[in-house]
């Protein structure tokens, strides 16, 4: 995989690695410097990304089902039309992030921070955005159903 260096453990350094199209399914990325990877159309099922540095990553298309996002940096991401389902994100840094069309039904944000997120068109079916601040974000034309904004931050936010 090109840009990718060899992994020696927590906290690894990966400078823009290239992971378009790659499969990780059940990969541990816990603490892992991925700013600004490119890893459109990946596959990363049921991986850790717990406390990663993904700023500035691009996930675009990218499948990332039953993975763990929580407490990652994941400011000015690209998570358009992925499909994150049953996902935690719980206490991660999103502000920025753009999910356009994502489906995230199932999927955890407690106490995640979506300033300013694009989450216009996504799926939130069962999605809990507990105590989460989504001030200005965008969830125009989201298909919402029993999706959980318990004590959430909406300052701002449009919905329609």
């Amino acid at each position: 995989i090109r840009g990718l260096v060899r992994s020696r453990g927590l906290g690894d350094v990966y400078k823009s690695p290239d992971l378009k199209y790659a499969r990780f399914t059940n990969a541990n990325f816990s603490g892992a410097d991925l700013q600004r990877a490119e890893m459109e159309e990946g596959d990363f099922t049921g991986s850790t990304f717990s406390g990663a540095k993904l700023r500035n990553a691009d996930m675009e298309k990218g499948t990332a089902t039953g993975a763990n996002f929580s407490n990652a940096d994941m400011r000015n991401a690209d998570f358009d039309e992925s499909d994150v389902k049953d996902t935690n994100f719980s206490n991660a840094d999103m502000r920025d992030i753009t999910m356009k069309r994502a489906d995230l039904s199932g999927a955890v944000f407690e106490s995640a921070k979506l300033n300013d997120a694009n989450l216009e068109r996504t799926s939130i079916q069962t999605t809990d955005f507990s105590s989460a601040n989504l001030t200005g974000a965008d969830l125009d034309r989201t298909q919402a159903a029993n999706a959980s904004f318990i004590k959430a931050h909406l300052t701002r936010a449009r919905m329609s």
